[in-house]
């Protein structure tokens, strides 16, 4: 429990600031936890005892509600949570955490990086503060296994960072790897919706799978993606069938497959219902209005969003299963999956 007077004044400070906070922590530590190997997990494990199903479970207490049963009742498993997510991200994985979040590297990028960096590290000795026991003793053993293992992790680097920003040859562009014709309306509706809320969840959502998509090459820049978008409406507009022939070439059809990925992950995470309130707030202003907000429809809308998705990645795999470019698309869907 927190300290009375602490929980009177301080909390609601803490709280504020304690969301922000984690989210450098919150993906360093997913990072960590999914190594090829285990010695380091288990080493804080024996530490601190945070295991890898506290880190789950941690990482998905994102309300302020959540963050606040954590803070009275979870005080050191949620320091120890937030101490080894800033010492990961203190070693090389940091670097690809950097990567995920900077993108192209825009100064406004830069900058809010920066003011993330000087939160964390103000919040993670102020939580130190509500631990009912000492922590010194194991906060100096994690500081000196980190400081032991730095130049051990950089190996895992490069299995952590970003694909190239341009995975695909330039002869390559115009090439066409799919033909569209006759698409159901219902289909090209789907497509629709993965690459605008893709493309939304890329700036409108406090979590670690919105942060992570600007460092996903194969989405290409935001400009691109939505007017992927366009064009697919475009199609779904000239109805009634025959529907013209849409053209995808590889890049488009990489943003059709990465979308279609993070749409179902969206779902998963019940991440879907701000997205579309900023598309579309008059449509969804009443929580008790659309399908959105129904328990039983949505819980509909997920196994069929899903399914669709299943469906079209393996009719994708029968394809392009041996494209390089599409190999790694499946690999960047797969380390987003990871962050959930």
């Amino acid at each position: 429990m927190l300290p009375e007077d602490a929980a009177e004044e301080s909390a609601p400070s803490l709280l504020a600031t304690l969301g922000p906070a984690l989210l450098l922590p919150r993906i360093t530590i997913q990072q960590l936890f999914s190594l090829p190997g285990d010695a380091l997990p288990r080493a804080v494990t024996r530490l601190c005892g945070l295991t890898q199903d506290d880190v789950i479970r941690l990482t998905e207490a994102t309300t302020e509600v959540g963050l606040r049963q954590l803070l009275e009742h979870e005080t050191a498993t949620l320091y120890y949570y937030a101490l080894v997510g800033w010492l990961a991200y203190d070693s090389p994985l940091g670097e690809a955490v950097r990567m995920q979040i900077l993108g192209t590297g825009s100064e406004a990028a830069m900058q809010g990086l920066a003011k993330l960096e000087h939160l964390v590290a103000g919040v993670v000795p102020m939580l130190a503060e509500y631990v009912p026991t000492d922590t010194a003793t194991t906060t100096e053993a994690l500081e000196a296994l980190f400081a032991q293992e730095k130049y051990g992790l950089t190996p895992a680097l490069p299995a952590l960072l970003p694909a190239a920003a341009k995975p695909f040859a330039a002869d390559e562009d115009d090439d066409i790897w799919l033909h569209l014709e006759n698409a159901r309306p219902l289909d090209l509706n789907l497509f629709c919706m993965a690459m605008h809320l893709t493309h939304s969840a890329s700036y409108g959502v406090p979590h670690p799978l919105g942060a992570a998509l600007a460092g996903v090459a194969g989405l290409g820049p935001p400009a691109e993606l939505v007017a992927l978008a366009r064009r697919i409406a475009a199609a779904n507009a000239a109805g009634p069938p025959p529907y013209p022939d849409l053209a995808l070439n590889g890049p488009d059809l990489i943003r059709l497959y990465l979308s279609l990925q993070v749409l179902a992950l969206l779902f998963v995470a019940d991440l879907q219902p701000a997205l579309m309130s900023r598309i579309n707030p008059d449509a969804y202003a009443d929580t008790d209005a659309g399908p959105w907000f129904d328990p039983e429809q949505q819980q509909a809308t997920l196994t069929w969003v899903c399914t669709q998705v299943e469906a079209f990645g393996l009719l994708f795999d029968d394809y392009f299963g041996e494209e390089p470019t599409y190999q790694t698309a499946k690999a960047e869907a797969q380390r987003l999956a990871a962050l959930l």
